[in-house]
């Protein structure tokens, strides 16, 4: 039979190994030289960076793309608006989803003629 003593001895070197198990494979993980993927699939090709970088700003600028998902594949059809973002020639892609309705901001005067705009 154990004692109090021992009972309590062998609880704490029981966990503390536990805890050694179990955060050893995360800190090993996380010191891999393996560089992280990025999926591009969902992403959408604006065309040449020249070509965005031409004419008038804020400009649309319309894509169409296919999105494969893990049993469908759907066309869809879009459109961002690009502005010049710095100094720089920077450019800033911005998406015209409303992130308060989810619905799609359009121009000014797309706006003005419908019942209910963002």
């Amino acid at each position: 039979m154990l004692n109090r003593r021992d009972f309590i001895s062998k609880s704490l070197k029981g966990t503390t190994s536990l805890i050694v198990i179990s955060i050893v494979p995360l800190g090993l993980s996380a010191c891999s030289n393996k560089e992280l993927s990025l999926d591009t699939d969902s992403m959408v090709n604006l065309g040449p960076l020249t070509e965005l970088n031409k004419g008038l700003f804020p400009k649309k600028v319309p894509y169409k793309v296919n999105i494969k998902d893990a049993w469908t594949e759907q066309k869809m059809e879009g459109f961002v608006y690009i502005n010049k973002y710095s100094e720089d020639n920077n450019l800033l892609i911005l998406s015209p989803i409303c992130t308060h309705l989810g619905c799609v901001v359009g121009d000014a005067d797309e706006n003005l003629q419908k019942e209910h705009s963002c």
